[in-house]
């Protein structure tokens, strides 16, 4: 009688396959997963970065024709007041700080990222300020007075705070220096 033994695998050999490929699958799942959340968090930041200095721009364009501004700082926020004429006709804008969104007009600025405010709402905090004032030249930047109230320092300084991670903050700033050039000649002008 001849015995047939045919070769398998015994039942600790399978059980260490399958803890093995368990470990495995369980690594690569933590390293997608974390550079997903990664790739999120920096798809955040540049949404907020496209944000303000697209707003920056747009309130630092109409500041440059405006005939007069006026600033004004409440909590730690402005609420800048543009005066502009073209063609005869006077328009007036006002950017503010409503529910962490930029305004002109009482109506939020359409820009692209602005969608992250609404879209990752459940997942950060997004904390936004502006900040605007006469800038304050030395006498060795410029020694005409009317020049010194033309020029406005203007800062968007947005806080990002993860509500999952209580470790992720980032802050971010963007600035500009602006010259009223219209206000400008209209103080020439008048002194």
């Amino acid at each position: 009688m001849r015995i047939d033994i045919t070769s398998g695998h015994t039942l600790i050999e399978t059980m260490t396959a399958l803890v093995i490929s368990s470990i495995i699958s369980i690594g690569m799942y933590l390293v997608f997963t974390n550079g997903s959340k990664n790739i999120q968090m920096e798809e955040i930041l540049f949404d907020v970065k496209n944000y303000s200095t697209s707003c920056l721009e747009l309130i630092s364009d109409k500041m440059r024709s405006a005939d007069n501004i006026s600033i004004n700082n409440v909590l730690g926020s402005s609420t800048i007041t543009v005066e502009t004429s073209a063609n005869g006709e006077s328009e007036t804008y006002i950017y503010s700080i409503i529910n962490n969104r930029i305004y002109e007009n009482s109506i939020p600025l359409k820009i692209y990222g602005e969608s992250l405010f609404v879209n990752e709402a459940d997942s950060f905090d997004i904390t936004i300020s502006l900040a605007c004032n006469e800038s304050e030249l030395s006498v060795f930047e410029s020694s005409v007075p009317n020049l010194m109230s033309s020029i406005y320092d203007i800062d968007i300084n947005v806080l990002i705070e993860s509500l999952e991670n209580p470790n992720y903050q980032k802050n971010y700033k963007s600035s500009k220096r602006i010259f009223a050039i219209n206000k400008f000649v209209l103080n020439l002008e008048s002194s």
